[in-house]
């Protein structure tokens, strides 16, 4: 999107691509072969579709507002996730009805509104790859809450991954330094 980036930005992230592959191989694995999985594919997938997010949400931010960018975000979003609401509405399904789900459900939607407000106005203030990185600190995140909160099993790979995406960070923030001090 026309943005320079120096020798320290691109180098950040592709340490943090390495990050992420690192993080897919299971932690019983001593195959990396085993890395290859569809569902590590459809992972990967998602990450591309959601770098290619970032950056058009970065040119768009550029010359639309903030609240035309959210409109068309959620509307969206509401497009994609009516149908699988009207099925739940419409089975009856009493996974759906009790309260305990419900509430969770809420609440993860008003989290995930929150965060895209947040987003939104936050890729006013970073470039595309310093967004990239910062997005791909969700993995170190989801690792650790995984760790904490499900009890998964962390290998030395998930931890060598976590490592090189903390390190991607250090590189793209030395990079933006170094580009306000020239």
């Amino acid at each position: 999107i026309g943005e320079k980036n120096g020798w320290l930005g691109i180098t950040g992230i592709l340490v943090a691509m390495f990050g992420s592959l690192m993080i897919l191989i299971p932690s019983n694995s001593h195959n990396v072969e085993d890395i290859f999985i569809w569902k590590n594919a459809v992972g990967l997938l998602s990450g591309l579709t959601a770098a290619i997010a970032i950056l058009a949400l970065r040119k768009i931010r550029q010359s639309d507002s903030t609240l035309i960018i959210l409109l068309y975000t959620f509307r969206i979003g509401t497009l994609f996730s009516l149908p699988f609401a009207l099925y739940s509405l419409i089975s009856n399904s009493s996974a759906y009805a009790r309260l305990e789900v419900q509430l969770v459900l809420w609440l993860s939607a008003l989290i995930g509104f929150a965060g895209q407000v947040l987003l939104t106005f936050g890729f006013k203030y970073v470039t595309a790859i310093q967004g990239s990185i910062l997005s791909s600190s969700r993995i170190i995140m989801a690792l650790v809450f995984g760790m904490l909160l499900l009890s998964n099993e962390v290998g030395v790979y998930s931890v060598l991954g976590a490592v090189a995406i903390f390190i991607a960070n250090i590189l793209v923030t030395l990079d933006k330094k170094n580009k306000s001090v020239a």
